[in-house]
């Protein structure tokens, strides 16, 4: 969720831009901030509220809230990282201390992830930013070209990785302790194999695949982004990966369905099983990990889940025991060759990666194309992404303690309209703040720790 409000110097040296440049024109000689991205990072922002707010309240529900919160859940985050990626190669450019600046700016954000993770329920992306920013140094020289043949070789990888060599590597969760639930995960600090693991492969949201959408957002970054052409491209390459990603992934959906008689057999633990084992996990690791984000101890988990079947915490630890035994139920969850083709969110899979990239690049072409036509009228959500680490931070810590038991007894429908009212008055905060200071809270904090200097109030934008 890359944050950076600088006006843009005329563009220092770099790659010569390649052939596939969409509109076949290098930088524009007189470069401004384009708030074409800061508006497209607002809409992701919605995205998440929507998915985290809104799915709350909407999970066995059946109406237009539901499908409001399906259609950006596992969309948001790709167009978060895809922007990321494109503001890095802007702040790249013309950084003057680029490895000062990277390494500062990760440092707080593995330390800030951390803090945050396993305290909300909802997984927390900034430490794997912090890899991102990390991983963005060692590419920062490549071609054109080379970003978009990286993206597609760790696309490519992603199923190997998160199939088969998760399972064999440690896993941070087992090393966060028993006080999760207030410190976050940084006791995995104890065991950097295990951090690096789950950086990597076994997160929720590791380098393999998810910093190929980091690597697309580069190559956007490198584009002339004032180009109406590159508007069009955009908007037109994006809408035909998405249909082709999402499609292959919907049309394969039966050929990778649990069996009927597992569900049946299982019922609920079966859905757990197959979660663990996309994750690398066997059940019993999964139920550790799902105790450790619910912030729970694992006996109250036991104690918890037993209570619904009229059985005690150990004889249902028990039976858990021999389900992971059971090699036909490990053989009903198992990932299948169909598997790469899974388009459902946040699966890791080539078909959701392609799917996914697709919406976010035409989000951002259109975007860019609504702000250079309409640039006052969208200045308020401009502002608002501006100081997306801010609103990103704020609504976990919503999350963690003021509505910690949200939705309380709001219906479906009436979740979805107060989050989009939240969204509404977090605009308005932002469009204050930014009246009046030149960075939000968190985005000076990161500024500062890069080395940078803090601006008593905005240059004109």
């Amino acid at each position: 969720m890359h944050v950076d409000d600088r006006p843009l110097p005329p563009p220092t040296p770099g790659p010569v831009p390649d052939a596939s440049d969409l509109d076949g024109s290098s930088r524009p000689a007189r470069p401004s901030r384009q708030i074409g991205l800061d508006v497209a990072r607002a809409l992701a922002i919605l995205g998440m509220l929507l998915a985290h707010f809104g799915g709350a309240a909407t999970s066995g529900d059946e109406g237009w809230a539901r499908d409001v919160t399906r259609f950006v859940d596992g969309r948001a985050m790709p167009l978060f990282v895809v922007l990321s990626g494109a503001g890095l190669s802007l702040l790249l450019a013309r950084s003057t201390r680029p490895v000062r600046e990277m390494t500062g700016r990760a440092a707080v954000l593995l330390v800030l992830g951390l803090a945050l993770e396993y305290t909300t329920p909802v997984g927390v992306i900034l430490q794997y930013y912090a890899l991102f920013f990390l991983l963005a140094l060692l590419v920062r020289r490549l071609r054109d070209r080379w970003l978009l043949v990286g993206a597609v070789a760790v696309v490519a990888l992603a199923p190997v990785t998160r199939l088969f060599l998760a399972e064999l590597l440690p896993h941070g969760f087992q090393h966060v302790g028993d006080h999760a639930a207030d410190l976050g995960a940084l006791g995995v600090l104890r065991r950097p194999d295990a951090l690096l693991a789950d950086l990597f492969v076994g997160g929720v949201y590791p380098a393999f695949p998810t910093f190929a959408f980091v690597l697309v957002g580069m190559w956007i970054g490198r584009r002339n982004l004032s180009s109406s052409r590159l508007h069009v491209g955009l908007v037109g390459a994006g809408l035909l990966m998405a249909v082709v990603g999402y499609g292959a992934g919907w049309s394969t959906d039966d050929q990778r369905a649990i069996p009927a008689s597992l569900l049946a057999q299982y019922g609920d633990i079966t859905e757990l099983g197959r979660t663990a084992d996309r994750y690398g996990l066997d059940l019993v690791e999964g139920v550790e990990y799902t105790a450790v984000a619910s912030r729970m101890s694992e006996d109250e988990l036991y104690d918890e889940q037993a209570a619904m079947s009229g059985m005690t915490g150990e004889e249902l630890r028990s039976v858990i025991a021999q389900i992971a035994a059971d090699e036909g139920f490990r053989d009903g969850v198992a990932p299948t060759w169909w598997e790469p083709l899974d388009a459902a969110g946040h699966s890791h899979m080539p078909a959701w990666m392609l799917g996914s990239t697709g919406f976010a690049i035409a989000v951002i072409g259109a975007c860019l194309a609504l702000a250079a036509r309409m640039r006052r009228v969208v200045m308020p959500l401009a502002w608002a992404g501006q100081m997306a680490l801010t609103l990103y931070v704020a609504h976990l810590v919503l999350l963690r303690w003021p509505l910690q038991n949200w939705p309380w007894e709001l219906g479906p429908g009436e979740a979805v309209m107060w989050t989009a009212a939240g969204f509404a008055v977090a605009v308005a905060v932002c469009s204050l703040w930014r009246l009046r200071f030149a960075h939000g809270p968190l985005e000076a904090v990161l500024r500062l720790a890069g080395g940078g200097s803090l601006r008593r109030r905005e240059a004109a934008v």
